[in-house]
């Protein structure tokens, strides 16, 4: 099933932070923004941050519309699917944690 198109009016943004080598990486799916960290916090402090910038230049000028509905790099998004997966098999053995959440451009705004 395809997602919407994320519009000025309704918007929704999805988030993945997880953890490789002691570093904590974010991956926002439809802005393509991507974050690093040395903590979960901060990765997710980060990646709201800049989301929100996007969202309230898009606001500001419609004409940015598109940057509201980007994927990320290759890499990225196959990562953003692929990892949920990956470690929902891992936790049968070992229990680990990944965050992955999603907000509306109005919880955005508040955050």
């Amino acid at each position: 099933m395809k997602r919407p198109q994320n519009t000025i009016q309704k918007a929704i943004f999805s988030f993945l932070i997880y953890k490789k080598n002691n570093i904590f990486y974010g991956i926002c799916r439809e802005t393509g923004y991507v974050e690093e960290a040395k903590s979960a916090d901060d990765v997710l402090h980060r990646l709201l941050n800049g989301t929100k910038v996007i969202f309230q230049a898009v606001e500001s000028n419609p004409k940015l519309l598109p940057s509201i509905n980007n994927k990320p790099p290759l890499k990225y998004a196959f990562l953003f699917y692929w990892i949920p997966f990956y470690y929902s098999i891992l936790n049968i053995i070992k229990t680990y944690r990944i965050e992955t959440f999603e907000l509306t451009q109005t919880e955005l705004k508040l955050a």
